[in-house]
C-alpha cells in the first residue's frame, strides 16, 4: 500500500499544482474583471 500510495502521489502532485496554479490565475482574473467593472461604475456614476 505504500509504494502504491507513493506511486499514485509522484503523479498526481503535479497534476494538483497545475490546478492550484490555474484557479489562482481565475482568481486574479476574477478580481481584476471587479477592479476594472468597479472603476467603470465608479467613472459612470
Amino acid at each position: 500500500m505504500g509504494a502504491s500510495m507513493a506511486g499514485t502521489e509522484s503523479t498526481s502532485i503535479p497534476e494538483v499544482e497545475m490546478q492550484m496554479i490555474v484557479l489562482r490565475n481565475l482568481q486574479q482574473e476574477a478580481d481584476g474583471v471587479k477592479e476594472v467593472t468597479l472603476a467603470q461604475s465608479n467613472m459612470l456614476g
